[in-house]
């Protein structure tokens, strides 16, 4: 079961939930008068800002770390590529430091560890309402540990991860503001039994989950004048345990942002994003829970609250096939485990969009 304590997740989830009800109250008058709403979508024009979308700014794409966000006209494409680091650092149990004495003679105690994903993604926009994607990542993680009272080593692991089709649909869009559900299939494309030459690495360097996952969400975006806001609700959710006997825990992220659109080419942002993860069902039928905690699936619980900030960038006219580059970074500012395992120290997400 998700742990959702605190009144900061209280929060962050009527912040994104806000705008669902806003929209259903829309309802009657959106489903009433399709044309109308159709000519809603069209009516857009570089440099608008008269409550229509205005295409040409550089946060009519949401923080680079916002998936699944970016609107399409209809027929057209974006490309894109995104790498995200995420740095770890220590141990922790609960909200509390844990240091290599505390897990006994012979244990291991995982140091730092650093997971890299470059992913790669197409979005087609079928119509003014339908849009479908593919995002395929790539893994590279490393992890430092020691073994308590030995020596110091360093493991690692990478390859593809779970590929990812699906499609959404834009079932609000007027007064410079569109509500968008999508819906993802993740494939068992990763590995989750990789192997180094020491043996099968420890869970938190698995590139894949080796089961379909779900990945289901909602994104609320609003453009007024120099200003832009939104939020989004999205989740993993696994359909099925692997064949090592083991299931990846659900995971569910709220995130709301704020931008400010400086000359339609340069904008700047800031979120506030909680991660909420259960633990994992079964356990890795290799790997050794009783000498390394991070390896056991009662271990991989945790919520997080998260603080980034980021700046986007775009070249070329909007009216034709242009650029656009983005950077967000943050930092926890509140973190729970509901076992031993590592601490998230900080992340990074550079990403470079193509539309066409």
């Amino acid at each position: 079961m998700l742990h959702l304590p605190a009144p900061r997740a209280s929060a962050l989830l009527v912040l994104c939930l806000a705008p669902v009800v806003h929209a259903q109250e829309s309802s009657d008058d959106i489903l009433g008068n399709e044309p109308d709403r159709l000519s809603a979508l069209e009516d857009v024009s570089f440099g608008s800002q008269d409550g229509t979308w205005d295409w040409g700014r550089s946060d009519s794409m949401a923080p680079i770390g916002v998936a699944y966000s970016r609107r399409l006209q209809p027929g057209a494409w974006l490309l894109g590529y995104t790498f995200q680091r995420t740095q770890f650092d220590g141990l922790q149990r609960g909200r509390d430091a844990v240091v290599a004495s505390d897990l006994g003679a012979g244990s291991i105690a995982a140091l730092e560890q650093t997971k890299i994903t470059h992913t790669l993604e197409g979005w087609y926009a079928l119509d003014a309402e339908w849009s479908a994607f593919v995002r395929v990542p790539f893994h590279d993680n490393e992890r430092d540990s020691q073994v308590v009272g030995g020596a110091r080593r360093t493991r690692s692991a990478d390859g593809i991860g779970d590929v990812e089709l699906g499609a959404a649909w834009d079932v609000y869009a007027e007064d410079g503001a569109f509500l968008r559900l999508h819906l993802g299939l993740g494939f068992p494309t990763g590995s989750s039994n990789e192997s180094d030459g020491t043996g099968v690495v420890p869970l938190g360097l698995q590139p894949g989950t080796g089961a379909f996952n779900l990945h289901p969400g909602v994104t609320w975006t609003v453009q007024k004048r120099d200003w832009s806001w939104g939020s989004q609700l999205v989740g993993r959710f696994a359909l099925e345990r692997n064949d090592e006997g083991y299931g990846v825990g659900d995971i569910f992220e709220p995130s709301v942002w704020i931008a400010h659109d400086w000359d339609h080419a340069v904008s700047t942002s800031l979120r506030l994003r909680g991660h909420y993860a259960s633990d994992f069902t079964g356990q890795h039928r290799d790997l050794d829970i009783v000498t390394d905690p991070t390896n056991d699936a009662n271990n991989q619980g945790s919520d997080r609250h998260d603080i980034l900030a980021g700046a986007q960038w775009r070249l070329g006219d909007p009216r034709e096939p242009h650029h656009l580059f983005g950077i967000e970074a943050g930092v926890p500012f509140d973190e729970w485990n509901s076992g031993t395992n590592l601490e998230t120290e900080w992340f990074l997400t550079l990403g470079y969009r193509l539309a066409l």
